[in-house]
């Protein structure tokens, strides 16, 4: 399964209500930080459909990326958005 970080320029708190509406099993709001969430879509999907269901676009007020991430990881984060990541990668 893909999964994609949203990354937006401020928070919006529209745009994470849009993200637990459609993807309300798939997604994980960044502990402490409002402008960082992760999403796992089921089935397939792009970085530009994702953006456009959030808002995300140049003609609307939020401004932000989406980016698909790779199976490897490093760092230090909450056990919690660990686990979600690794979950989320395995299906």
């Amino acid at each position: 399964m893909s999964v994609y970080v949203i990354i937006l320029e401020s928070a919006q708190e529209q745009v994470w209500d849009k993200l637990k509406e459609e993807w309300p099993n798939h997604s994980y709001l960044m502990p402490g930080n409002p402008t960082i969430a992760f999403v796992a879509p089921p089935g397939i999907t792009i970085e530009s459909s994702i953006g456009r269901t959030l808002g995300i676009n140049e003609k609307e007020d939020v401004t932000g990326l989406v980016v698909e991430l790779s199976g490897s990881t490093y760092g230090f984060v909450a056990a919690s958005v660990a686990d979600w990541i690794r979950k989320a990668f395995n299906g």
